[in-house]
């Protein structure tokens, strides 16, 4: 039974989201109870509430209901009746590239980690077993599998295409096990939102999934030694943690991890945003929320063609990463500047975007029409 005192997440092991914020709670000592949902729950409870059946999601014990993905996180952290132990470094550049890994995570990586769960025939079989097991119901599980293969097609994701994604998560892979065989954590010795984001692909799928575990993380021991670590983060004494300005410059082993987000992530975001920009200054309607999802485009990526449905979601989560860096001071842009042109990706810091989003009540709307 749950605890009224509690926070609520509405969730599976499986869920691409559910680490992320699983531990987040753990790190902050969080009371929380843990549910996998029933399709009443999912129809009556989540969708009834935000209009969407994706988990997981957070009901705090005010009844407030966030989906992970979207800026929960921040918003915990600035409820200051709470102890929180910040994981948002209050340094502007650090700050800068934790929210560039997690838009990374929150709107890439989720591809490579969909391709390698349900791209094969052996891994669809595992990972619907594993469902079988959560669910504790053929039926539910077979319902829940089905709406996951589908994102295949809604992604785009195809024997043509899918294994350039396989090769990034190993080239990701490997960077990151190079990263933690001298770092604790993403910044060093503090945790931070990007080892959290991180949890999303890191730990529901490529350590659970046989397929990414097999041929990427059983020959990967320090990045399977930090995703055993953050299983139990466990909340560290605030006088034991370094401050954020003592952590010093984004750390030289997290440089390739950022040059391959320029090789392969920002043609994604950037094709994506040309594709709203089209979209939204065709659509007359503006007082009234836009779907999360506006219309298709296709391009080349890697030789390959892909079809992307044009993610409203993903265009809010780079609005604010773009704010981040244009209200900072000069110093700070200056050092962005230097260091995202070293690695191919001051094109980031050059974007535009002329039709605004804003997110309100669980919908996206043209920043204009709230005024």
């Amino acid at each position: 039974m749950e605890n009224a005192s509690n926070h609520l997440l509405y969730a599976t092991r499986a869920d691409y989201y559910s680490a992320k914020i699983r531990a987040y709670l753990d790190y902050q000592s969080l009371p929380f109870d843990e549910v996998v949902p029933s399709q009443k729950e999912i129809d009556q409870i989540i969708k009834a509430r935000t209009g969407m059946e994706e988990c997981p999601v957070l009901i705090t014990p005010e009844n407030i209901l966030f989906q992970p993905n979207i800026d929960t996180i921040d918003s915990l952290e600035g409820t200051e009746s709470l102890n929180y132990l910040s994981v948002i470094p209050d340094v502007t550049p650090l700050k800068f590239i934790v929210k560039l890994i997690e838009l990374y995570c929150d709107t890439f990586l989720f591809l490579p980690a969909l391709y390698m769960r349900w791209g094969y025939d052996e891994a669809t079989v595992n990972a619907y077993l594993r469902l079988r097991k959560i669910y504790q119901s053929p039926t539910q599980a077979q319902l829940q599998a089905n709406k996951e293969r589908q994102k295949l097609s809604l992604f785009g994701l195809n024997n043509h295409n899918g294994p350039f994604f396989e090769y990034h998560a190993e080239q990701m892979v490997l960077i990151l096990d190079k990263h933690f065989e001298t770092h604790k954590f993403i910044l060093g010795d503090r945790l931070s939102l990007a080892d959290l984001a991180l949890m999303g692909p890191l730990f529901s799928h490529f350590y659970q999934d046989i397929r990414p575990r097999e041929l990427l993380l059983d020959k990967s021991v320090h990045l399977k030694a930090w995703i055993e670590r953050m299983v139990i983060a466990e909340r560290a004494v605030e006088a034991d943690l370094p401050d954020w300005e003592s952590l010093g410059h984004i750390p030289e082993t997290l440089y390739p991890l950022i040059q391959l987000i320029a090789d392969d992530a920002f043609p994604f975001w950037s094709e994506n945003l040309d594709a709203w920009e089209a979209w939204a200054s065709n659509d007359r309607v503006k007082s009234e929320s836009v779907p999360r999802f506006v219309s298709t485009h296709r391009f080349i990526w890697n030789a390959v063609s892909v079809e992307q449905p044009t993610s409203v979601e993903q265009v809010w989560h780079l609005q604010k990463l773009l704010s981040l860096y244009s209200d900072s001071d000069v110093a700070d842009q200056e050092y962005l500047d230097n260091l995202l042109d070293s690695l191919d990706l001051s094109e980031l810091l050059q974007i535009t975007v002329s039709h605004p989003v804003s997110y309100k009540e669980y919908a996206f709307y043209h920043r204009d029409a709230l005024g």
